[in-house]
């Protein structure tokens, strides 16, 4: 079996080997970057101001849905207020619509003289609606028995124009005849063959039947006007009846319009009783603590404290480190809440520092500072923690970047600064 040599340092490769680790050290120091950072510490503050919930009418408090504390989104229902008025008006302006409907469909078929038509899903066992249905047959019923009166009257006249007619052609057909007798008679007479008397028979039968053909004629125009105002009475009852109806349908489509109106002005009243989140949020206070309590119109019910995706962190960093601070560098934020070892940092950026100093209740100084949080995240995935506000956190904001000799020497630069100097 082959023995090992042992190995040996010799103090002269322990030095070179010494100086290798030195000079690597040496330049990993004067070109590896690191983050320069200026510390500081803040408070979560709401990004949006304070909201504060009322209701607008007022009305009795029926339910209470949140405590203080509680998170709530937007739309959530916060509190539930009692209105009777309102639901009972309402239901008034429902069956008010429903038969205004109905009494426009009468009017609508009265008006153009045809089939009443009723929307689908119409109830037609309602009261006030089957009254507008039994009045709609009793007026056309009533119409029909009116116009069929006018239209008989009408006939009879007709039927003695007729007759008048038949009359003049028969009188016509007899003066004709008469004529010629009276000529004939005539030419015997002259002839000594005929009396003057029966010349002076045939004349006056010519005068008899002229005469009446003459009445018949009056007649028949009379009649004929009779008829005419017959006709045009039947006309002026139907265009009567049509006017009305369609004026009586021009106030009921305005009445509609009306009551609609009012429909959902008391819908968007009654949605009113669900007093609903404005925003995503935390509830900070409700003033409302009693089932059957009374708001008044316009009185706070709940205050809530806005939240999103967007967080908000007010900072305070020292007088000294104001000239590293400006708008827009990166933050990395650790919150005490959590550990930041295991869930990692949020990312924001500066988003204003405060003109001049303030003084806190001890007397120090400082300056404020205001940190924006776009996006949750972190470099191993999703921050799934709640941030709310008045949560305080760590704000190491990234000024810059030195090497680690920079790190190293920088004591040295400030001592060679500040030494070797006569203060005068």
């Amino acid at each position: 079996m082959a023995h090992r040599r042992p190995i040996t340092v010799t103090p002269k490769g322990f030095v070179v080997a010494l100086a290798v680790c030195v000079l690597a050290l040496l330049i990993w120091s004067c070109f590896m970057p690191i983050a320069r950072i200026v510390r500081g510490d803040g408070r979560v503050v709401p990004s949006g101001h304070s909201q504060i919930v009322q209701h607008l009418e007022g009305g009795i408090i029926s339910q209470i849905r949140v405590r203080e504390g509680e998170q709530v989104r937007r739309g959530d229902v916060l509190v539930r207020v009692q209105d009777t008025q309102a639901s009972a008006a309402r239901s008034a302006d429902e069956s008010k619509i429903a038969y205004l409907r109905v009494k426009m469909s009468r009017l609508q078929a009265e008006a153009q003289d045809g089939p009443m038509v009723l929307a689908d899903g119409t109830e037609k066992n309602s009261p006030l609606i089957r009254s507008e249905i039994d009045a709609f047959e009793a007026r056309r019923t009533q119409a029909e028995r009116q116009r069929s009166v006018m239209k008989e009257e009408l006939a009879q006249k007709n039927s003695e124009i007729a007759v008048a007619r038949t009359r003049l052609s028969s009188l016509q057909g007899e003066i004709a005849i008469a004529r010629s007798q009276l000529h004939l008679i005539t030419g015997l007479v002259a002839q000594k063959a005929a009396s003057s008397l029966e010349s002076l028979d045939a004349q006056s039968r010519v005068q008899r039947l002229s005469s009446a053909i003459q009445e018949t004629q009056a007649e028949l125009v009379k009649l004929g006007g009779a008829a005419k105002e017959a006709q045009a009475r039947i006309a002026e009852y139907d265009a009567r009846r049509r006017s009305e109806a369609s004026a009586e349908l021009a106030t009921s489509q305005l009445e509609f319009s009306r009551t609609e109106q009012e429909l959902r002005s008391q819908s968007d009243r009654l949605e009113r009783t669900e007093v609903r989140s404005p925003v995503d949020g935390i509830v900070n206070h409700v003033y409302i603590n009693t089932i059957g309590g009374v708001v008044k119109p316009g009185e706070p019910i709940v205050e809530l404290t806005p939240i999103d995706d967007s967080v908000l962190i007010e900072g305070r960093i020292r007088p000294s480190d104001r000239g590293e601070i400006r708008a827009g560098l990166p933050v990395k934020i650790r919150f005490s809440a959590y550990d930041y070892a295991a869930l990692g940092t949020l990312a924001g950026t500066v988003e204003e520092v405060s003109a001049d100093t303030i003084a806190d209740a001890h007397g120090d100084r400082f300056y404020r500072m205001s940190v924006r949080v776009l996006a949750r995240t972190q470099a191993h995935g999703k921050f799934a923690k709640p941030v709310v506000p008045g949560m305080t956190a760590v704000l190491d904001v990234v000024v810059g970047e030195r090497t680690a000799m920079q790190y190293v020497l920088s004591p040295a630069f400030r001592f060679y600064e500040s030494a070797f100097r006569e203060a005068r």
